[in-house]
């Protein structure tokens, strides 16, 4: 989290192990001349409020149909790419072959070298890794793919179940999806003021792969007690 006024940490600045609260980390060590968002707000109340923010974001139906959208574009990418991968791995295989006839020739011809073997069963290895790419290449596929868009609800529904079911994996779950939290005071919106928090992240993660951002926001509402 960082704060909306100066961009420093957002971070527990008292209430120890009692109740503690967060706060900007510049205004409770600095004052008020360093950073003016006195505000702060106990970090139980706090993260139940991201956490369910976060929560309703994802099953919100533009959210699934943006990552439905957005992994067919990249399962399609892939199809389109595979008679240029089928290319370039059947030459590697060629040069690969060739290679290894040489070590073979080498071997019966009187050369049979430790580091000879152990090079010739490295590239035999090598070998057979080409082979197996390029019989998954060769697997039929059916013209474009289609995306099932609730096999892909359910996946965001498994993650917005885990920060629910089991908190001590938010943090984690947080960080992998790349998820960065702005917390700005509020002061004029309310009777009484308030903080308000704009969260932004690449949700493409929550897909296997990378390569695509889809960077969005997520906004709750935290209301500190006085």
């Amino acid at each position: 989290m960082r704060c909306g006024l100066c961009e420093g940490a957002i971070a527990v600045v008292s209430g120890g192990y009692g109740s503690p609260r967060y706060g900007c980390v510049r205004n409770s060590k600095q004052g008020a001349a360093s950073c003016s968002n006195k505000l702060t707000i106990r970090a139980k109340v706090a993260d139940a409020a991201l956490l369910s923010g976060l929560q309703a974001f994802l099953r919100e139906p533009h959210t699934i149909d943006a990552l439905t959208s957005l992994l067919s574009a990249r399962l399609n990418a892939g199809i389109t790419a595979r008679p240029r991968l089928q290319a370039l791995r059947v030459a590697e295989r060629d040069v690969l072959r060739r290679k290894l006839a040489h070590l073979i020739n080498a071997i019966e011809h009187g050369a049979a070298t430790p580091a000879l073997l152990n090079t010739m069963r490295t590239r035999e290895k090598e070998l057979a890794q080409l082979d197996a790419e390029l019989d998954a290449l060769e697997e039929p596929l059916a013209g474009r793919l289609a995306v099932i868009r609730s096999w892909v609800r359910n996946q965001v529904s498994d993650v917005a179940g885990i920060l629910s079911a089991r908190p001590e994996r938010a943090k984690a779950e947080f960080q992998r999806l790349g998820i960065a939290f702005t917390v700005s005071p509020v002061l004029n919106e309310a009777p009484k003021p308030f903080l308000r928090a704009v969260g932004t992240s690449d949700f493409s993660r929550l897909l296997a792969g990378s390569g695509t951002d889809f960077t969005t926001t997520v906004a709750s509402g935290l209301r500190p007690k006085q």
